[in-house]
């Protein structure tokens, strides 16, 4: 009836109501501050990248120590180089890949140091020359005077670079820096042609077997030197050691001395790194991408609007958003190909593989956060889970790059499906999933992938306090470091796993692991265990009184909802019969209006009354009509 009502005012031709111009789109991204979490002990970047993307191009300005996790630190003064892959937030360090450094003419083939920048190719730079919004990076190099600006796509970068007109331009490609100086037995770099590279990067770090593949093209042709570390490989067109390097020499540097790189990266080999930037950045529009890169934030922290006059608030709220969508990382190349957890490369279009799967430091918050905001994601997040359980025979602990490094305690892949499962977002194999949680939970270290490290298998994936938890109730502090911890965190789980067999009708395994879970008791005396319980009992009466006040409010917000509707509904058509009564008077008019000279009704004696007899019968008419009809 509303939307019939609407309609008939809108026929009416009455211009009693007019239409609001939309709100133009939000720019959520300008209340990011993407240097928020660079010091301190944030272990952020302030490079370009996407919501969960695979490429994260940002800025390096030490290597080495704590504060090096992300590659960049804000009280740092010079800058090294860029890379195309970074961890957020973590507190280990790893990637830092594909080092990108623009030059002003020759320059030593190490980075130098922090103290002493012109030992290398560093450049200083100031926060007064340097911005960056979600998806955009832009610096000024000042030992040389290079303008360096990055974007990105999900599975490429690109760069651009503004040099001093007429200056001897070349760009320093260095695969030798890794985060934390993980060793790298394999690099490579090669000669496509004079506006091509490719190459990759083999890693033993945090990561035990990482694998990086790129191929980088630029807008300018170049003339090019190979090196092994800063030896000089003459005549080679390709180079594979473990310090592979390059340097380019643009020729005929453009009048603007722009010079672009767009660079395609992929875990699996580089024929994927190729299809990747092919299939991502086609051209050379670099605004073009930076602005899919806004639009892309705009859609992902978008997901939830604040209202407050409190910018710095705002700014603080969509910061912390914006990191939360930076990882887990995309992990699948375009033509559906991803590595496996047994370094095995597969393709599958139907699915989509994700690797930084921190867990222990995102099943508190994040991926509930993900059930709210972003569910189909989330989803995702589970399915890339149980694949990696069928590939590696367990569910991962902290995912890195297809390698499992044991990191943290607990199983707390099992919260992030139990979450999603209680919330009815089950698009994952759910029976899979109840078997991948249960493996977890118990103490077996058999038919594991052979390509996982031993000792972060029996040392950490599968620690032998499991095995204690299950069978003593708790976990001997002689025998196990963090045996509290530890034993807190199982029972946890283990609640968690009897929650989805409650939900799925199995008893037996519902009343086994409650019990499970109840051996946190062991870590308290019963006087304070009591207490505990007491304070706990009281807790679930609060629940029960806040929901049941929670069911009450929704009531009343239903009725007076309903209310509202009704009255406006009401209104809505009292206007619609006013429309209707005076349309036809409003053609009437309408004619008469026009004063044609021959209408006799103007030069009748009694044409004037009798128009408005003609217009009060056709308002009687009408109204006779809709009271007929019940419409009034």
């Amino acid at each position: 009836m509303k939307n019939k009502l609407c309609m008939l005012l809108l026929a009416s031709g009455i211009g009693l109501f007019s239409c609001a111009e939309q709100d133009l789109p939000k720019e959520y991204t300008d209340s990011v501050n993407v240097f928020i979490g660079t010091g301190g002990h944030g272990h952020t970047f302030p490079g370009a990248t996407l919501p969960h993307g695979m490429v994260q191009l940002s800025p390096d300005t030490r290597l080495f120590g704590w504060d090096a996790c992300s590659g960049y630190y804000y009280d740092d003064t010079s800058i090294m180089g860029f890379t195309h892959t970074h961890l957020s937030g973590t507190g280990i360090g790893d990637y830092g890949d594909i080092l990108f450094m623009p030059v002003v003419g020759e320059k030593p083939l190490i980075a130098g140091t922090a103290e002493n920048p012109d030992e290398g190719y560093r450049s200083r730079f100031s926060h007064e020359q340097e911005s960056a919004r979600p998806g955009y990076y832009q610096v000024l190099l000042q030992d040389d005077s290079i303008n360096v600006e990055l974007t990105a796509t999900l599975r490429a970068g690109l760069h651009r670079y503004t040099y001093p007109k007429a200056s001897d331009a070349r760009l320093i490609v260095d695969m030798e820096p890794t985060i934390h100086g993980h060793q790298h037995p394999v690099t490579q770099i090669r000669v496509v042609n004079d506006s091509t590279i490719a190459g990759m990067k083999y890693t033993v770090g945090w990561a035990k077997r990482h694998y990086v593949y790129f191929y980088a093209v630029f807008s300018s042709p170049f003339d090019y030197k190979l090196y092994s570390g800063t030896e000089y490989q003459p005549d080679s067109t390709s180079v594979t050691v473990n310090t592979a390097k390059a340097v380019m020499s643009f020729r005929n540097l453009p009048a603007d001395g722009r010079v672009l790189a767009k660079v395609g990266i992929s875990s699996v080999d580089e024929e994927g790194a190729r299809l990747n930037v092919e299939a991502e950045i086609p051209n050379w529009d670099f605004e073009g991408v930076m602005k899919q890169a806004n639009t892309a934030w705009n859609e992902a922290l978008g997901k939830i609007d604040i209202e407050t006059s409190d910018n710095d608030s705002r700014t603080v709220f969509y910061t912390s958003l914006y990191h939360a969508f930076i990882q887990p990382s995309l992990a699948s190349d375009v033509d559906g190909r991803y590595r496996t957890m047994g370094h095995e490369i597969k393709q599958d279009v139907s699915y989509t593989n994700y690797t930084v799967f921190s867990l222990w430091d995102t099943f508190r918050a994040a991926h509930p956060l993900y059930t709210i905001v972003t569910p189909e994601q989330n989803q995702a997040f589970i399915r890339s889970l149980l694949r990696k359980y069928d590939e590696g025979g367990i569910l991962p602990k902290w995912e890195l790059a297809s390698n499992e490094t044991g990191t943290m305690i607990g199983y707390h892949a099992v919260s992030v499906i139990a979450d999603a499962m209680m919330k009815k977002q089950c698009d994952f194999d759910v029976k899979k999933a109840l078997e991948a949680c249960i493996r977890s939970s118990v103490y077996d270290t058999t038919g594991v992938t052979p390509m996982m490290d031993r000792q972060i298998l029996n040392g950490k994936l599968m620690p032998v306090s499991i095995k204690y938890k299950n069978e003593l109730g708790y976990i001997p502090c002689d025998k196990v470091g963090g045996s509290v911890s530890q034993g807190l965190e199982f029972a946890y789980n283990d609640w968690l796993i009897a929650q989805m067999m409650k939900e799925h009708n199995r008893k037996d395994l519902y009343d086994k692991y409650m019990e499970l879970s109840k051996n946190y008791r062991n870590y308290f005396d019963p006087e304070r265990l009591q207490l505990l319980q007491l304070i706990g009992d009281r807790a679930c009466r609060l629940q029960q009184v806040a929901q049941q006040s929670i069911d009450y409010c929704q009531t009343l917000r239903d009725f007076e909802q309903a209310q509202s509707d009704h009255k406006q509904n009401k209104t809505m058509q009292l206007m619609t019969v006013l429309t209707s009564v005076f349309f036809p008077l409003t053609v009437i008019t309408g004619w008469y209006g026009m004063n044609f000279s021959h209408m006799p009704e103007l030069d009748a004696r009694f044409g004037y009354p009798l128009i408005i007899a003609i217009s009060l019968g056709v308002i009687a008419i009408e109204f006779w009509i809709l009271k007929k009809r019940k419409i009034i």
